[in-house]
């Protein structure tokens, strides 16, 4: 079941229909989403206001630069930011990396809405939480 709760999301995808239609299915979902097509332009987006977003979900092969180091600089502004890698396919190197690193969840498109939910939850449910002072 997706999350209860209303989510800013921030979909990170170079391929622009993939990343359209991911934000859409987000948005059916409940939530409201910043579609992003390119790395440099997402962190922009980010960085301006982190604490605008809920969750990131981003493609793991881009042309700029990977959605790994996307995450990785996304954490270093706010440490424990939840990430959903959602890719058509994931070797073992990448699934030993983000284990390793603890950086993330990782889904295989493609997924229907409820199926997107589902993992939109568990990459929530995996973030380390966080004491704000």
């Amino acid at each position: 079941m997706a999350s209860l709760q209303t989510l800013h999301v921030l979909v990170v995808d170079s391929d622009r229909l993939t990343c359209e239609a991911t934000t859409e299915t987000v948005e059916a979902l409940g939530h409201r989403a910043t579609g992003e097509t390119e790395s440099a332009r997402a962190l922009k987006v980010f960085f301006a206001n982190p604490y605008d977003f809920d969750l990131a979900i981003i493609e793991p092969v881009m042309p700029e630069t990977t959605g790994l180091d996307v995450a990785i600089a996304l954490r270093r502004i706010r440490p424990g930011f939840p990430v959903l890698f959602y890719g058509g396919y994931f070797d073992d190197t990448f699934r030993r990396k983000t284990a390793t690193i603890r950086v993330g969840a990782i889904a295989c498109k493609p997924l229907v809405s409820w199926e997107l939910g589902k993992e939109i939850d568990v990459a929530l449910a995996l973030a380390p939480k966080t004491v704000i002072h």
